[in-house]
């Protein structure tokens, strides 16, 4: 597994936005009435980060 392999990443992790709930919600494809979930930069960034410190 690499880090970011484009010029698109930026050399210090940003960041992290204000949590919006501590709710435990799950992903959705939708139900017509509201959109699909969508990941950001702080989920897959932390999600990078941990799974390169498994390894």
């Amino acid at each position: 597994m690499f880090h970011v392999d484009n010029n698109s990443g930026v050399a210090n992790m940003p960041a992290l936005a204000p949590a919006q709930s501590n709710t435990t919600t799950w992903f959705t494809e939708g139900d017509g009435q509201k959109g699909i979930s969508w990941i950001g930069q702080d989920w897959l960034n932390i999600l990078q980060a941990e799974l390169l410190n498994i390894l």
